[in-house]
């Protein structure tokens, strides 16, 4: 699952826990709750009168203490794991190197690779990121060319790089979408 899958999926577990909250108080509300003036209809206790006589009924079954305890035991256990589902998000930054029990923080790793794109001589400013892609990385850079550089002058250098960033990640593949911009016109050259 995607990231906005998953944020769509958490937000609609919110959304119907909370409307299902809403709507268990709202009737326990109404079933002990008197009219407001005489003059006003007592529906709730023809619509839930038998309701509570229900419910009494089923405090007197011997397996009720059981099945609530069960239930109350299961909803806590999945709202424990979903609470450490979402705290676990955070450990998903890190990506393993190609030396065994090594790893880096991703925005390290863009970091790095940014500096490494400015000691170029022909780039004047880099912007990159780096996000997964299913198994695979996909690296995102915007590098701004100096006035009179050409694309031909910077491409070396980023290739030698790309391998570098390959080299080291080797278990994923690192898939790179690099945008230059110019300087001196500010037109966009897209290279895959």
């Amino acid at each position: 699952m995607t990231p906005r899958h998953l944020t769509a999926l958490n937000r609609t577990f919110l959304a119907v826990a909370g409307l299902a909250s809403l709507g268990f108080a709202v009737l326990l509300a109404s079933v002990h709750r008197a009219p407001a003036a005489s003059w006003w209809p007592d529906q709730a206790s023809r619509a839930f009168g038998s309701a509570t006589e229900v419910l009494a009924e089923l405090r007197a079954q011997e397996w009720w203490p059981a099945c609530v305890v069960g239930a109350a035991t299961v909803a806590s256990s999945l709202l424990a794991l979903w609470c450490l589902r979402q705290a676990s998000r955070g450990t998903r930054a890190k990506l393993p190197l190609a030396t065994r029990d090594a790893v880096t923080l991703r925005r390290a790793l863009e970091r790095a690779v940014t500096e490494e794109a400015l000691t170029t001589s022909a780039v004047d400013g880099c912007r990159s990121r780096i996000t997964r892609d299913g198994r695979d990385l996909r690296l995102r850079m915007t590098i701004t060319l100096q006035r009179d550089a050409s694309l031909d002058s910077a491409l070396p250098a980023l290739d030698l790089l790309l391998a570098r960033l390959n080299e080291t990640l080797t278990p994923q593949q690192v898939r790179a979408d690099i945008h230059f911009v110019s300087a001196r016109n500010r037109l966009r050259t897209r290279l895959r």
